[in-house]
């Protein structure tokens, strides 16, 4: 096997300024409840970026391949998370090329950095898939953690009212828009376990005052693998963006004996065996073993990490949303929900009521022939990928590779055929995350050389 081990250079030029858009990595695309350690990848934001003719197309399995293209990062949007809070410390929240600096704005209370959830993590996890590094769909929004001791499920309607009033507060009068809140809970109805007796009226007059406010609203179908969700708060505001569950062949998401968690949550307590259904699906996402960023004291246990449910599809839908709202930062969420459903792809019914199911997608382009992509890596392992992957978009008979050099560390490519291709990093203790690689794009029309920044986001020691 024929091997590149690159030198240094030291001249720069942009590179990102000449790529269309940026690209993920995805080492481990398959959702399965015993992935090793070793694969971090959320599947579903592979799935998120497929054109909809290939997933529309599909006869049996939804569409992936291993990579995931962003044209935007959602930058300038406060996402705001109602849940069990989110552990700050994970490096998953940090700046996208500044490890240094983390992404949080204002939470509420004084609870920074904890996540109430213990062992779940849903608060941590949900945030991840909204606005994450490594998982996530808007990988430069500003988020904003809703601290709830324990599940937020249990949590008083009054103490429920507080939050939203501060959400309220933050965006009418401090200006934190464009704004999405996601809430990833339902609540059997009525509301009662508050000491007013008209709390779910007043909490969701205060959701209804947020969306005239310009907040988009993303909320979990529930699991409870019903026909009604509108027998749960906040499913049953139809202002809301309503997120029903699917699995990765495009079927909705239903709990069974393989997962590991079925006869714990399912059989003992059925109330969570499956995504929810009805009319009031406004849109579905991936919801079947998720794997996303825990409390750091969890890292060690795979349980924490591979979770199935539509607590995980809504604040996938909600990064899409503020993917949309950083290019149309004025849009009001009618017109969020509507453009989503548009770019969405069509399902068939998958859920037997009658009418279309459609899945949300990334507003994303198919990337130009051969344009460098931002690579994300781990550190000191190998990612292995194939030849394909570095041809992208490219025409039928255009062959594609690709030299990189780093200033710190090194980059060496293995081979030259297809399934051949290996790309190792090491950074050097001096690591800042902002690399100078000498690239050389090669096609069987040519080649294209240059040197330039790109900036590469190290897998987390925790995530």
């Amino acid at each position: 096997m024929k091997k590149y081990l690159l030198s240094v250079l030291a001249l720069a030029i942009s590179v990102e300024a000449s790529a269309a858009m940026n690209g993920q990595i995805l080492n481990c695309d398959a959702p399965h409840p015993t992935q090793p350690q070793g694969c971090v990848d959320n599947w579903a934001l592979d799935l998120l970026d497929e054109t909809k003719a290939a997933i529309e197309s599909a006869p049996a399995a939804l569409p992936r391949d291993r990579k995931h293209y962003f044209n935007g990062t959602g930058a300038g949007v406060h996402v705001f998370m109602l849940d069990t809070g989110v552990d700050g410390t994970n490096p998953d929240f940090k700046v996208l090329g500044n490890p240094s600096s983390d992404r949080f704005g204002e939470r509420f209370g004084s609870f920074n950095n904890v996540d109430g959830d213990g062992v779940g993590s849903h608060g941590t996890r949900t945030a991840a898939l909204v606005a994450g590094l490594q998982y996530g769909v808007a990988k430069g929004a500003t988020i904003h953690p809703i601290y709830s001791s324990g599940s937020i499920r249990n949590t008083k309607g009054d103490q429920i009212l507080a939050r939203l009033d501060w959400v309220y507060d933050r965006v009418v009068n401090f200006g934190f828009k464009p704004a999405v809140l996601n809430m990833s809970f339902n609540i059997p109805r009525p509301v009662m376990n508050s000491l007013s007796v008209n709390v779910e009226a007043e909490i969701t007059q205060r959701v209804r005052d947020l969306i005239n406010a310009g907040v988009v609203v993303t909320v979990s179908a529930g699991n409870q693998n019903g026909s009604n969700p509108g027998a749960y708060w906040p499913s049953v505001i139809p202002e809301v963006i309503l997120v029903g569950g699917i699995d990765e062949s495009g079927n909705r998401w239903v709990r069974d004996s393989t997962d590991p968690d079925y006869n714990s949550i399912c059989v003992v307590s059925p109330f969570d065996c499956g995504s929810n259904y009805g009319t009031l699906i406004d849109i579905w996402a991936p919801a079947k073993y998720i794997r996303s960023a825990v409390r750091k004291t969890n890292n060690d246990s795979l349980a924490p990490r591979v979770r199935s449910g539509t607590s995980y599809a809504a604040p996938m839908v909600a990064g899409l949303a503020a993917l949309y709202l950083e290019q149309n930062p004025f849009a009001t969420p009618a017109q969020v929900l509507s453009a989503l459903r548009a770019n969405a792809a069509n399902l068939g019914d998958i859920d037997g009521n009658g009418t279309a199911d459609l899945l949300a997608r990334s507003p994303v382009a198919t990337p130009a022939c051969n344009v460098p992509q931002r690579l994300f890596v781990s550190t000191g392992s190998s990612v292995r990928f194939y030849a394909s992957q570095l041809r992208d978009s490219c025409p039928a008979g255009y062959d594609g590779g690709a030299q990189f050099n780093t200033s710190f560390g090194s980059i060496a490519i293995d081979g030259i055929g297809p399934e051949d291709i290996v790309y190792r990093y090491t950074p050097n203790v001096g690591y800042t995350g902002l690399d100078l690689f000498n690239y050389n794009i090669i096609t069987n029309t040519g080649s294209t050389f240059g040197t330039g920044t790109v900036n590469v986001t190290v897998q987390p020691v925790h995530n």
